[in-house]
């Protein structure tokens, strides 16, 4: 007999079901995290519609902000109270060293037009941007924090660890 190859996603009707038992015996936090890119999933803005319905108070994520698909947008919009994006440079050459195989203008683009969402529409409440500081980005920080002041976003940074060759502290 030959076994049956995962895909790494969740079957929706057993999302679904996990989502009402959370709801049922009273969890009101929920981080919709899979492993991997969460707007990859096939069913993301059902499963986030069905987690709106339910009356949870916080429903969170953290993306890359590769998404195409309009729906996703919607879906981040309309039913999610915090959004996380992973963005690690400004600059576009410095993204690309980052994170290779990333589209930098996208990720900007998204990030900036659910920024100007939130602040016609404080949706989703939390927005932030959270940016892992390594050798390569180390000058970014500055940039990305300012930006995010600008705007009202909240910004949270981590160093890549180890780092042995980078003294900790603040420029």
């Amino acid at each position: 007999a030959s076994a049956k190859k995962s895909t790494g996603m969740m079957d929706f009707h057993l999302a679904q079901n996990i989502l009402k038992e959370a709801a049922k015996i009273g969890v009101s936090s929920i981080k919709v995290n899979w492993r991997g890119e969460p707007t990859l999933y096939p069913h993301f803005e059902q499963i986030s519609r069905v987690a709106h319905s339910l009356g949870f108070v916080d429903i969170m994520l953290n993306t890359n902000g590769m998404y195409v698909n309009n729906n996703i947008k919607i879906a981040l919009y309309n039913y999610y109270t915090t959004v996380v994006f992973s963005i690690d440079a400004y600059d576009t050459q410095i993204f690309r060293q980052c994170r290779s195989g990333a589209s930098p203008d996208l990720i900007y683009r998204n990030f900036q037009e659910i920024a100007e969402h939130r602040q016609k529409y404080n949706k989703p409440e939390f927005l932030v941007l959270n940016h892992v500081r390594q050798k390569i980005n180390w000058n970014e920080y500055n940039i990305l924090k300012e930006l995010c002041e600008r705007k009202d976003i909240k910004f949270r940074a981590m160093l890549a660890f180890p780092r042995t060759d980078i003294e900790l502290h603040d420029e």
